[in-house]
């Protein structure tokens, strides 16, 4: 028996090409949920607005929060204070009296709160505001989201 096979290397560029693609645009997807969710930690808005972005990779697309804060806030939510008085951080005023930001003493090294104290998320313009913002799309309620979008999109940009 003879088989024949012809490779057409145009619609494998085609389904390559609406896969990467698929995969921004889930990203894409992720990212406006997560801001109507409003669970990312929120004071003026930097963190989720301009620091956090969709990067397309190699093999797909990626979520990044490039904030500097990002990390702790996600990971270690406990209240830092100072190792050797056990103070928190001290309001630096404007002024007018209003708070503008929070300040240790020189020289202070940071060790996480014996109390077990943690922070408090301002919940004002992101009322669900806390740790572990992107914990639903991992193994909470919105676990099957990516996937789903991922699926809806790829068809689509295939024309399946």
């Amino acid at each position: 028996m003879k088989v024949t096979v012809k490779i057409d290397n145009v619609a494998i560029k085609r389904i390559s090409d609406a896969a990467k693609a698929a995969a921004v645009d889930t990203m894409e997807q992720l990212y406006a949920d997560l801001v109507k969710s409003k669970t990312m930690p929120f004071d003026i808005g930097d963190m989720q607005n301009n620091n956090t972005w969709v990067e397309q990779t190699e093999n797909g697309a990626v979520l990044i929060t490039g904030s500097p804060q990002a990390r702790r806030l996600y990971y270690h939510p406990e209240l830092m204070v100072d190792s050797q008085t056990g103070a928190g951080p001290f309001p630096i005023k404007d002024k007018k009296g209003n708070v503008k930001g929070f300040r240790y003493r020189k020289g202070a090294h940071l060790v996480p709160d014996p109390k077990g104290r943690m922070l408090n998320f301002q919940k004002g313009k992101n009322a669900n505001a806390g740790t572990h913002w992107l914990e639903p799309y991992i193994s909470g309620d919105k676990k099957d989201f990516i996937r789903d979008k991922y699926i809806e999109l790829f068809r689509r940009r295939a024309g399946l």
